[in-house]
């Protein structure tokens, strides 16, 4: 549902509201969705590629003789 459609909003959730198979199904879904994209392992893989990152343009800028 786009950003500004209130009344998309409203009939999606009475959709769901109204189907407990359906309310499940996206229940489970969204479960899935967390432990994938934000367990701790996720957290600190994409913290170790920030930092490695920042140490990449760190090195560079001391190659050119900038300080950082």
């Amino acid at each position: 549902i786009s950003p500004g459609r209130p009344g998309a909003l409203a009939r999606a959730l009475r959709t769901v509201a109204g189907d407990p198979i359906l309310a499940g199904r996206l229940a489970e879904a969204g479960h899935r969705y967390v432990l994938r994209h934000h367990s701790h392992l996720e957290a600190a893989r994409r913290f170790l590629e920030i930092y490695e990152l920042c140490r990449q343009v760190s090195r560079a800028g001391e190659r050119g003789g900038q300080s950082g």
